[in-house]
């Protein structure tokens, strides 16, 4: 039996290397990796982005099921986010009903300008009546574009 020569081990490891680097640069290229993703408190005033990094707002802990809620009440502009998609973690106890839970607000950066993103707290799809109560989240966020094209 041939045993490989180091020539052939080396052009191997070289090709695996590159592939590997290829597939990482085309994925924060394109946004599509974990790590291109920012959180940002509800309590932010404003943010600054590059094209292609995911925004996440965080409203904490809510109890969404006796009526609590964040709702985004005005859409940003589509040039420069993508559509919201709310996600959660329901923090109660398995198998129980009524339970806190998280609140986060996704949105993909798809192209270089300002957005701005207005959210209002709702209690049982009303703002509640008690001015004390009435909580609004106001972040106005930039997206640059991704480089070589600033």
């Amino acid at each position: 039996m041939k045993r490989p020569h180091a020539r052939v081990l080396l052009r191997v490891a070289i090709v695996g290397v590159v592939v590997v680097l290829a597939v990482w640069l085309l994925m924060t290229w394109t946004g599509l990796a974990f790590w291109n993703t920012k959180k940002v408190p509800y309590t932010t005033a404003s943010v600054t982005l590059t094209r292609g990094t995911w925004l996440l707002v965080d409203f904490g802990v809510i109890n969404s099921s006796v009526g609590d809620d964040w709702v985004l009440v005005s859409e940003p502009d589509p040039d420069v986010l993508g559509e919201p998609k709310t996600e959660g973690e329901y923090l109660g106890e398995k198998g129980s009903t009524g339970g806190r839970n998280t609140r986060l607000y996704r949105f993909a950066t798809v192209g270089p300008g300002t957005a701005v993103l207005d959210f209002e707290y709702r209690f049982r799809g009303n703002v509640p009546d008690d001015q004390a109560e009435r909580k609004t989240a106001h972040i106005v966020v930039d997206v640059e574009p991704r480089w070589p094209f600033r």
